[in-house]
């Protein structure tokens, strides 16, 4: 058996995330998983769970207060989980 050309490990991922469109769906894990990052530890402990419809994050918060808060700084969320992708995937931010 002859060798083929060889080609790097990252570029065949790159590939195969392309193929099976896993690059968005990543990206919302990513945001995800940030979640903590740009609330912080304290915020991040009342979350109760988090979901995407489309482009718009639903964050469900079991403090009101928390939740008050939050609202007033949605414009400046929404920018900070966008810079961690790269690109505006989050449209708007809903707290419940």
């Amino acid at each position: 058996m002859q060798r083929q050309k060889t080609r790097h490990l990252s570029d065949i991922i790159r590939n195969i995330k392309s193929q099976y469109n896993l690059n968005h769906d990543l990206d919302k894990l990513r945001i995800k998983k940030s979640w903590t990052d740009v609330v912080g530890n304290n915020a991040a402990r009342y979350t109760d769970k988090m979901y995407f419809r489309g482009s718009v994050l639903y964050v469900h918060l079991n403090s009101p207060v928390l939740r008050d808060e939050l609202s007033g700084q949605r414009k400046l969320l929404q920018q900070r989980l966008n810079e961690v992708v790269g690109y505006n995937l989050i449209s708007n931010i809903v707290f419940k």
